[in-house]
């Protein structure tokens, strides 16, 4: 048992580095909250924004970063295509939830509120 222990912390150790080495190759002044105001503009999906909340979490060795935004009004293919834009390995961004309900307002629309998370170094 300790050895499949220490196996699993050797692998997480590992995986840890590969994220920290992705973060480093991030552009200087890499901020979430830019990131997904530059992929609302590329999707054309910048005015079904209602909000955009952002919040950090301190770790022990990276700070967690994350944003709170919820669109409005906005086609399935259009969150799609936003969304296919926000997920990158690269930049090590993810979507950690993700509600979504047809608008109550038009056919064919949805609202939905999304966190989206990141890692940052410290300081």
């Amino acid at each position: 048992e300790i050895k499949l222990l220490q196996q699993e912390y050797y692998t997480l150790k590992s995986e840890e580095g590969t994220i920290q080495a992705r973060i480093n190759q991030r552009p200087a002044g890499f901020t979430l909250f830019t990131f997904l105001d530059q992929k609302a503009t590329e999707a054309k999906v910048k005015k079904q924004i209602m909000y955009m909340k952002p919040s950090t979490v301190p770790g022990d060795e990276l700070n967690e970063a994350m944003v709170e935004m919820k669109l409005q009004q906005i086609t399935l293919a259009d969150l799609v295509g936003f969304l296919r834009l926000v997920e990158s390995d690269e930049n090590v961004v993810f979507i950690r939830r993700f509600s979504i309900q047809e608008s109550g307002d038009k056919q064919g629309y949805f609202d939905s509120i999304l966190q989206i998370v990141t890692f940052e170094k410290k300081g």
